[in-house]
Parts: C-alpha cells; structure tokens; sequence
C-alpha cells in the first residue's frame, strides 16, 4: 500500500511540474511574441497621435517660408521699381513715359501700403500726351475697382460689408449742345446726377452710413476740370461742416480717406472725368468702410483679433 501510494504522489508531481512546466513555457513565447507587438502597437499609437501635429507643424513652417520669400521678393521689386524714380541711384534723366510705367507697377503692386497720390501728380506733369494720362488714369479706375470690390465683400447675409454711392458731377449747360448732353447724361446717370452752380446753390447729394449715425450732404464748391480736382465739402446730418476735401483723379480709397471717432470711414474719389464731350462731367464713387475697418497699412494683425485685443467686441 505504501509503495503504491508513493508511486500515485510521483505522478501526480510529475504532472504539477509539467504543467508548470507548460506554463513556463507559454508565458516564455507570450514574453517574446508580446514585447515586440506591445512596442510595435505603441509604435502606430505614436505615429497616429503625432502625426496631426507634424502636419501642423510642416504647415506652419512652409506657410513662415513662404511669407519670408514673398516678402523678400515683393521688398526687391519695390527697390527695383521705386530706385530709378527716386532713389539715391535715381537716373535724371529718365523719360517720363518709362517713370509712367514704373509708377503703374508700384501702383498696382502696393496699392494698399503707400500714399501715391504724390508721386501720381509728379508724373503726370511730365507727361506730354493726352494718351499718356489717359493711360495713367485707367489704371488708377482699376485699382479703384479693385479696392472697392475687397471691400464690398458679402458677410453672408446678403448685406456688403461697405455701402458704395456713385454719382455725377456737371455743370449747368449753357447752349443747345450741351443741353443735349446733359439729357443724355441724365438718363445715363438715373437719380444720381448732380449739377454744379454758384456759390450759394442748396444742390447737395446726400449719403447715409450703414449704421445710420451719419448722412452727409455733400457739395462741390469749385472744379478744375483740366486737372481733374474738385473742391469737396461735407455737412453731416447734425450741420457740422468738415474739413473741405480736395478730390482728384489721384485718390485711392484706402490711403485717401476719412477716419471718424465712432468708427466710421469713408472716402470720396473722382473715379473719371470726362472733359472733351460738349458737356464736362466727372463722375465720383462715395465709399463707407465697413465699421472699424482698418487698412491694410495701419494694422499688422488682422482686424478681428486686433479688436479683440483691445477688448472692442465686433458684434459677430
């Protein structure tokens, strides 16, 4: 009996220590199988997780590069183009028809970063054809158009973020020409033609700012009609007389204009002249920026955050 009950106890050890055995052996291949996927599953959890900030950061970094090269490359073309008219290396004698090209280049390059109505009067003095400042002329309505149209972007609730009035000017016609004139110009113009007359003429156009706070009524005093300027003056609704406005062919909206206390900015521009009809007229654009609206030369930060900066809720 005791040697049969040893032999059962053999057994039964040798069956704990097999199956310890086995499970020695298991956890062994799970160890060596599960570390490497353990590092491999973590290894895909890390590229996952990191891969949005990687794009972000790609992103960010390519968009800095880009904005240096384009700064870089609009600075050199500035130089380029600003160095011969007046530079320290500037030629003396440089014709005017060449400074007209250089001029429209700047013109439409940096627009909305320079004052140029200055250089603009400079050289159309220079220029000694009417095809000339003609040409100088249009692309000055083409940059009009385009600074009024960035302003006049839709919000989305179909209302423009700038409210634009265009009108004409002329003057009372004094023969049968040019009486036949001012009728096809009146159908031309609808509502909005308005006729110079002396001095103590109560003949205005009258112009509202999208808030409502202002309506001017405006007036032309004076007209040099061959260089294209015109005496502006401006009564608001509360018959304060500001400051007389000299308008030319020259203005740009969005370095010729007015900046008001509460917000508001507007610009009056003579947008065309027409002085070889029978009939002389001119016709102007009234712009009212968007409200708080900064240009592009004032503020190095976008609009939103600049307002937000200085704690001035934007209403949206």
């Amino acid at each position: 009996m005791c040697a049969e009950h040893q032999s059962k106890d053999q057994v039964s050890t040798t069956g704990r220590d097999n199956q310890k055995e086995q499970k020695r052996t298991w956890l062994d291949i799970i160890e060596k199988i599960g570390t490497p996927v353990a590092a491999l599953i973590a290894a895909f959890a890390a590229y996952f997780i990191a891969q949005p900030f990687q794009r972000e950061i790609a992103g960010v970094t390519l968009l800095s590069q880009r904005e240096t090269a384009e700064s870089q490359l609009r600075a050199d073309m500035f130089s380029s183009l600003i160095g011969p008219i007046v530079g320290p290396n500037q030629d003396k004698d440089i014709p005017a028809e060449r400074q007209k090209i250089l001029v429209e280049l700047l013109a439409l390059n940096f627009n909305e970063y320079f004052e140029f109505k200055p250089l603009l009067e400079s050289v159309d003095k220079q220029l000694t054809t009417h095809e000339s400042r003609q040409s100088l002329r249009s692309i000055i309505r083409r940059i009009i158009d385009r600074q009024v149209a960035g302003l006049q972007k839709n919000n989305g609730d179909g209302v423009s973020d700038a409210k634009v009035y265009t009108f004409y000017v002329t003057e009372d016609p004094q023969n049968d020409k040019e009486k036949e004139e001012f009728v096809k110009l009146l159908k031309q113009s609808g509502t909005t033609l308005y006729v110079m007359r002396d001095i103590g003429s109560a003949e205005f156009v009258k112009v509202t700012s999208q808030d409502n706070e202002h309506t001017f009524e405006i007036n032309m005093r004076e007209a040099k009609w061959e260089e294209n300027t015109f005496q502006v003056h401006i009564k608001d609704n509360e018959n304060v007389v500001m400051p007389v406005i000299t308008s030319s062919w020259a203005d740009l909206p969005l370095t010729d204009n007015t900046f008001l206390p509460d917000g508001n900015r507007f610009a009056v521009v003579c947008y065309k002249t027409i002085t070889d009809n029978p009939l002389k007229y001119a016709i102007f654009k009234f712009i009212w920026f968007p409200k708080d609206y900064y240009t592009p030369r004032e503020r190095p930060i976008d609009q939103k955050k600049f307002l937000d900066l200085i704690g001035k809720k934007t209403g949206k």
